[in-house]
């Protein structure tokens, strides 16, 4: 075999070793944040089995402040707020925990100074235990349709396919309240939230795509494909 058809092949057996290996350590990149409830804003419960998310009353009344995030510090700071009414359904009890489900969505919003970001939020289960508890915390995807057409690359990102995420609350009073108590009476406190939402690295930070590892391999190959029938064409034209 002619030296140059060997080493072209050894190029071809070198970059699928290679795309194998971009394939198989393609990972996933995680943007998390953490806010609380600003100013007057709160936790409202009822005391009809309902709760909500008020307003600080004070200019821009915002109901939560971001105050860390993992991939840079484009979003803290921001504010945001949480419309919509929920409903707390039975109570399930587990020894000193109760849980129970939650009906009722509403929308979820963070402002950059110029743009909202926009989602629907749901709300999958409460649960009280001791003086603490928490919404949604087994982590089901409760924030979808997530819209944005500023410029923060971290909203970008929230934005992207498949435009969803992971909303979890937590609450501590300053006496051991359970469920059955909050639904039946009207009560305030202070909470906190974390917001998670995964992308495959195939699509860059602030949006920009990323070339699929396969994509790059099959041009390569044809690229290399083509030098091999060139080297073989010369060699026959000399044999000749």
């Amino acid at each position: 075999m002619n030296s140059r058809i060997r080493r072209v092949l050894a190029a071809a057996v070198a970059l699928l070793v290679t795309t194998a290996t971009i394939c198989s350590s393609q990972a996933s990149v995680t943007l998390t944040f953490d806010f609380s409830q600003t100013g007057t804003s709160n936790l409202a419960f009822d005391g009809a089995n309902g709760f909500s998310f008020t307003d600080d009353t004070t200019s821009p009344n915002y109901d939560f402040k971001i105050g860390s995030e993992t991939l840079g510090s484009g979003l803290i700071g921001l504010g945001g707020n949480i419309t919509g009414s929920y409903l707390i359904g039975s109570v399930v009890n587990s020894g000193a925990r109760q849980t129970a489900l939650v009906t009722g969505t509403g929308n979820f919003s963070i402002f950059d100074g110029s743009t909202s970001l926009t989602g629907t939020i749901s709300m999958d289960t409460i649960s009280t235990r001791g003086t603490g508890g928490g919404i949604d915390v087994g982590g089901t995807v409760n924030l979808q349709t997530i819209a944005y057409s500023g410029s923060n690359a971290d909203l970008l990102f929230l934005a992207q396919t498949p435009k969803d995420a992971t909303v979890t609350f937590s609450f501590t009073f300053n006496n051991s309240l359970n469920l059955d108590y909050l639904k039946a009476h009207a009560i305030t406190d202070n909470y906190t939230g974390r917001l998670s939402a995964t992308r495959a690295d195939d699509i860059g930070h602030g949006g920009t795509p990323v070339p699929e590892p396969m994509s790059l391999a099959m041009w390569g190959l044809g690229a290399l494909g083509a030098a091999a029938v060139g080297v073989r064409r010369r060699a026959s034209a000399r044999v000749i």
